[in-house]
């Protein structure tokens, strides 16, 4: 009660905010929309901007004979009524300042973030029974779809408040799961297959390299081992003819299977990534 007696003035002050007709009204519901709130990470500017784009889609949906924003709702309060009405967030207490001011409908919002997306949220009060009409949340994988999201959102609050056919969510390839349906981003197997192609091709390439690599040096030290015959039974010193001959055939013998190991590796590897493109 003691709230509403401090706001009870601002219904005497409606005839000054711009856009509001008491003519328009009695045809269509007024709808106060208090600014979207910031929360988890997102920047105040992003959701003050978020908010004059809900303003202009909730004006231009048709729907309502005025439209309030916050800035409109300061301009009729002083500091302290502001700390009283514009800060509260029990659907009672906004549901006395939208009778304040008026209007049948108040909505509230929040843009907030949930991982690496973007989560919005509305929520329609109707003022006379206190009781929320609309409750909508939508998921936006990136900063570029949330106007589109924000469109969608309004236009379902619209379809939910006065019937209708509810909107065609925005379809965006890299958009969330909406957390209202529970599905799941479908596995792009097509750069999955070039993911793991390309994997395997730069991993058998690495493998065939060192191995050609390892092979030679080993060739090499047999040639330097030059003519001599190693001896069953006979010890040589190290760096003897012999010797050579031995570490150079043991190169070989290690390193030979695993060049040809990595060259089909990284054939595969290829053929996986190209066939990707084609299937």
């Amino acid at each position: 009660m003691a709230m509403k007696s401090k706001l009870a003035f601002v219904y005497l002050l409606l005839g000054s905010v711009p856009g509001y007709s008491q003519e328009a009204s009695a045809e269509k519901p007024g709808l106060a929309a208090l600014d979207i709130k910031a929360s988890h990470g997102v920047p105040p500017e992003l959701a003050q901007l978020m908010g004059e784009i809900l303003l202009s889609e909730l004006k231009s949906s048709g729907q309502f004979g005025s439209v309030l924003g916050s800035s409109d709702m300061q301009a009729m309060l002083d500091l302290e009524q502001q700390k009283t009405a514009l800060g509260c967030d029990e659907d009672s207490c906004l549901a006395q300042l939208g009778g304040a001011l008026g209007v049948p409908y108040l909505l509230t919002a929040s843009l907030g973030k949930l991982g690496s997306s973007f989560v919005v949220t509305i929520k329609i009060i109707e003022v006379d029974a206190a009781e929320v009409k609309v409750r909508a949340v939508e998921n936006a994988a990136q900063e570029d779809h949330l106007r589109p999201v924000v469109t969608y959102l309004v236009a379902l609050a619209n379809a939910e408040l006065f019937g209708g056919d509810k909107p065609a969510k925005p379809s965006f390839k890299s958009m969330a799961p909406s957390v209202s349906d529970g599905s799941r981003k479908p596995l792009n197997k097509r750069r999955l297959a070039q993911l793991t192609g390309s994997v395997f091709a730069i991993a058998g390439l690495g493998m065939y390299t060192y191995s050609a690599q390892q092979v030679s040096r080993g060739e090499q030290l047999v040639s330097d081992s030059g003519t001599g015959i190693c001896r069953d039974g006979t010890v040589f010193a190290p760096g003897s003819n012999c010797d050579k001959r031995q570490q150079g055939g043991a190169l070989v013998e290690t390193w030979a299977p695993r060049r040809t190991g990595g060259l089909v590796m990284t054939g595969l590897g290829l053929l996986t990534a190209a066939a990707s493109f084609i299937f």
